[in-house]
C-alpha cells in the first residue's frame, strides 16, 4: 500500500462487515434470479483501470465543471453488434455516468444532459456516449426490460409496504465525495477501480435512510498491481468514522438513491 494516504477517510467509506453483508444479500436475492431469468450470468462487478476512472473524473469535474455526478443504472442492448457493447455482455447490467450542476437557488442538482454521458468501457476506457444511446440504455433497456427494473422491483415489491416502490434508478454523489475517492485512488496507487452492484439489506443501518432498504446501489473498491484488494485502513489515518464493529474499510458508496429521492434529475427529497 502506498504510504502517502494520510488524510481523513473519504466520506464514501464503507466498512468490511457492511460491504460483505450487502453483497451477500444482493447476490442471493437479485443476481441469481436475474441470471436465471436471462440464461446467462448477470453483471456483478465492472473492473476498470485506475487511469480510466481518473479520466472519467477529469471529464466530469474538470472539463464539464460539474458539481456532482449521477450514476444511472443501465443495461446493454441485447444486440452485441451495437457499438460499445462488450463481448458476451449484451442484455446485462452496466452504469452510465452523468455530470450534474447545482442550482444555487434551491440547492438541487440537475443533469447537464444534452449528450454529456459517459461509460467506462472495458477495452475503450472512458467513452462519451450521445443522449440517444444513454436514454436507450437507461430507459428502454433497464427501466422497461422485464428482466431488469420490473423484475428487481418484483423481488422486493413489498419493501416498506410501499405500493409505489421501485428498485434503484440512479445513485448521486457530490463533487466533494467523488473528489475524495479520486484522491484515494491516487494516493493508494491503485491499479484498478472496480464498480460493483450491491444492495442495502432489509435491516436498517445506523445513519442510513430507512427507505433505502432492499434497494440496489453501486459501490467501488480498489485493487493493487497484483489484483489484491486494498484495505483502506491498513495504515493509520487522521480519522476513523465507520460504524462500530467495522474493523476495515474496503469500499466506497453511501450515495443518495433515486428513488426514494426525486428521479427527475435532482436530489430533492420526494
Amino acid at each position: 500500500m502506498a504510504a502517502n494516504c494520510s488524510g481523513p477517510l473519504p466520506l464514501m467509506s464503507v466498512g468490511k462487515v457492511t460491504v460483505l453483508k450487502r453483497r451477500r444479500w444482493h447476490f442471493q436475492l437479485k443476481t441469481l434470479t436475474l441470471s436465471e431469468a436471462m440464461g446467462k450470468p448477470e453483471t456483478e462487478e465492472m473492473p476498470g483501470s485506475a487511469a480510466d476512472f481518473l479520466e472519467l473524473c477529469n471529464q466530469v469535474f474538470t472539463v464539464n465543471q460539474a458539481d456532482g455526478i449521477r450514476i444511472y443504472m443501465a443495461a446493454f442492448p441485447a444486440d452485441e453488434n451495437e457499438p460499445w457493447v462488450p463481448f458476451s455482455k449484451g442484455g446485462t447490467l452496466t452504469v452510465v455516468y452523468a455530470p450534474c450542476l447545482l442550482n444555487q437557488t434551491n440547492g438541487t442538482y440537475k443533469d447537464i444532459g444534452q449528450g454529456f454521458y459517459y461509460i467506462l468501457h472495458p477495452t475503450n476506457g472512458c467513452v462519451k456516449i450521445d443522449q440517444v444511446t444513454a436514454e436507450r440504455w437507461i430507459i428502454s433497456e433497464y427501466r422497461n426490460n422485464p428482466l431488469k427494473l420490473p423484475l428487481l422491483t418484483k423481488l422486493v415489491h413489498n419493501a416498506g409496504g410501499d405500493p409505489a416502490y421501485t428498485d434503484t434508478i440512479s445513485v448521486f454523489h457530490t463533487r466533494e465525495e467523488f473528489e475524495q475517492l479520486k484522491t484515494e485512488v491516487e494516493c493508494q496507487e491503485a491499479a484498478k477501480v472496480v464498480a460493483s452492484f450491491t444492495s442495502y439489506t432489509d435491516t436498517e443501518e445506523p445513519g442510513v435512510n430507512s427507505r433505502y432498504l432492499n434497494r440496489m446501489t453501486v459501490e467501488y473498491y480498489l485493487l493493487d498491481a497484483d489484483d489484491k484488494l486494498i484495505n483502506i485502513t491498513e495504515r493509520p489515518r487522521l480519522n476513523y468514522s465507520v460504524a462500530e464493529g467495522e474493523v476495515d474499510v474496503i469500499a466506497f458508496n453511501n450515495g443518495n438513491l433515486c428513488p426514494p429521492y426525486n428521479c427527475a434529475g435532482d436530489t430533492t427529497n420526494s
